[in-house]
């Protein structure tokens, strides 16, 4: 995926097939297929995208479903764009308890890190680890 054509747009059903065309070649597993998708780009996720993502993420959980696969990667969509402030969204899914993606737009070293822990968990320390929450008591 190192030599993926840099595009006005981003044509994610193509990323997709792609992933997906890889991991048939080479006789994946669902234990080895790749847990994320990552996008890098200087532009709103929802003016980088060439065609209705949701609708290319559904076309993809339907082509992974048919070859046996029981996921699709996590698309991780990264705007670059240094006067942005640093924050974390997940992208809604069109298929039911399947978290589809995250948004990130900033760029810091703490988001960076924070993303290569696949840790859900992590994510959630992190989101409520600000010296306005800290003294709350959350009880489950």
């Amino acid at each position: 995926m190192r030599n993926i054509e840099c595009a006005e747009k981003v044509d994610f059903s193509k990323i997709y097939s792609r992933v997906l065309q890889i991991a048939m070649t080479q006789k994946l597993s669902n234990a080895k297929m790749p847990k994320s998708i990552f996008v890098f780009a200087y532009k709103e996720f929802d003016k980088a995208s060439k065609n209705d993502w949701a609708l290319d993420y559904k076309d993809a959980w339907n082509n992974y479903k048919k070859r046996g696969y029981a996921t699709v990667p996590q698309l991780v969509f990264w705007n670059l764009i240094k006067d942005s402030v640093a924050a974390l969204e997940v992208i809604g899914s069109p298929v039911k308890f399947h978290n589809a993606g995250i948004i990130i737009t900033g760029f810091s070293n703490t988001l960076l890190r924070l993303r290569l822990t696949p840790n859900a968990e992590d994510v959630m320390k992190w989101a409520v680890s600000t010296e306005e929450l800290r003294s709350l008591f959350i009880m489950d």
